[in-house]
């Protein structure tokens, strides 16, 4: 029996053409919608709810609009002499922003906040794409790719992120790039191509955020390659063939960072105390908050997760076991610095990470990994059935659709309230002198 002949490029491209250019358009609205107040008015900063102020008072106190605009007015002076301007400071002002923004900036004049507004709509719309072809590189159909891809695009960490001015953390398209190169790249046969494709990703990671590379490097590319590795079936990828391609990815990652990681290695912030309860995840109940700043999940995103996770128990799919074991390995990476966690064991034992200083940054990993395996269940339970495929990417759009009117991060109002022991109240500065 002959193999099936492969179809012809014209045809290959027409059809990557069908299922990508729905996808864009789509990505194109909803970044529009999921940022309505933004687009309504972009020389205002995005405001923060009066639930997650009252009850999150501690992950408000550190915002840093003013100097990430600082930052972007000097970059755009040195864009002007033709040179490229980062800070070596104690948090990431990344080249990522500073380079684009300043060119925006200097052509157009715009004021910082503007420039800051414009670029996180930009940010949104590449985290869709990013999800989207991580998505759709597992085995996920288009219509279900592409709406868990837009609920990856402007989650409450992502919208608390521009109310903070951190043009670090609305970059989270870089993580799903990452594990989009990653997944090509430890499958049976891949070539060297994948490797470079990481390699790119992982190096414009380090340039946008080096806290999200470390999370990375440390926790979540390891975990998600072993996995893969363990469950997928024989003949499995060669150790050598993996290492190699991995060798590869870190000389390119190194090769388009280097010249931002030598200086900054040189002048590394101090040693960092995790912050209070706020910044760390204390009980399930956050995941269900709408009003909290970075942890809210959703109860429908939650019930779709176990029964992806309860599917990949019979069905073993190398890339679902590998986002559900990398899924809950950084769930934990959440949990409070203290002795036994796994984030104090990271900052008492990797290299570097005791300038780590917030564990709920674990979050779009999370996140990710979550919507992945979700994307992929729903798409296998439909059996290639077009009308069910449809129903699927329905279902999965209602679990979201509940998220945005339920977050007052998204919808700006405020429509449920949690029991009160979900709360936590942090003073905004400790109690003066008696």
């Amino acid at each position: 029996m002959t193999e099936p002949l492969a179809p012809p490029r014209p045809l290959r491209v027409l059809c990557v053409l069908r299922v990508w250019v729905p996808a864009l358009v789509l990505f194109a609205a909803a970044t529009v919608l999921l940022n309505w107040r933004t687009v309504r008015d972009l020389n205002t900063q995005r405001p923060a709810p009066e639930p997650s102020t009252l009850r999150y008072a501690g992950v408000m106190t550190a915002n840093d609009t003013l100097a990430f605009s600082f930052h972007l007015t000097t970059s755009t002076e040195a864009v002007k002499r033709g040179t490229v301007y980062f800070p070596l400071s104690d948090f990431d002002c990344p080249i990522t922003f500073l380079v684009p923004g300043g060119l925006l900036q200097w052509a157009t004049g715009w004021p910082p906040i503007r420039v800051i507004n414009v670029f996180t709509l930009v940010a949104v719309f590449l985290n869709g794409v990013a999800a989207f072809g991580l998505m759709r590189s597992g085995g996920a159909a288009g219509p279900v790719a592409a709406i868990a891809a837009v609920g990856y695009m402007a989650p409450n960490f992502v919208l608390y992120s521009q109310h903070m001015g951190h043009m670090n953390d609305v970059q989270v398209q870089w993580i799903a790039f990452t594990f989009w190169g990653l997944l090509a790249t430890v499958r049976a046969g891949a070539g060297w191509w994948p490797a470079v494709g990481l390699g790119l990703a992982m190096g414009l990671q380090l340039l946008s955020s080096p806290s999200f590379a470390l999370y990375l490097a440390y926790v979540a590319l390891p975990l998600f390659a072993v996995t893969h590795w363990c469950v997928a079936p024989r003949p499995r990828p060669q150790l050598l063939g993996l290492a190699l391609r991995g060798t590869v990815a870190v000389a390119v990652a190194l090769a388009v960072a280097g010249a931002y990681l030598f200086p900054r290695m040189g002048a590394m912030p101090g040693r960092f105390d995790v912050p209070g309860p706020s910044f760390t995840w204390n009980h399930l109940g956050e995941l269900f908050d709408p009003a909290h700043p970075t942890l809210f999940v959703g109860v429908g995103l939650f019930a779709l997760g176990v029964l992806a996770g309860r599917w990949c128990c019979s069905n073993r799919s190398p890339a679902v076991a590998a986002a559900l074991v990398t899924m809950c390995v950084a769930t934990l990476c959440m949990l409070p610095a203290i002795s036994g966690t796994p984030y104090w064991a990271l900052r008492e034992y990797a290299p570097l990470f005791d300038r780590m200083r917030v564990p709920t940054r674990f979050i779009p990993i999370v996140i990710l990994m979550l919507l992945a395996p979700i994307s992929w269940y729903l798409t296998a339970s439909a059996e290639r059935r077009t009308w069910a495929t449809w129903g699927y990417a329905a279902l999965l759009f209602l679990a979201l659709l509940c998220n945005w009117l339920l977050s007052s991060w998204v919808c700006g109002y405020v429509i449920e309230q949690p029991p009160a022991k979900f709360n936590i109240v942090l003073p905004l500065a400790p109690p003066g002198p008696r």
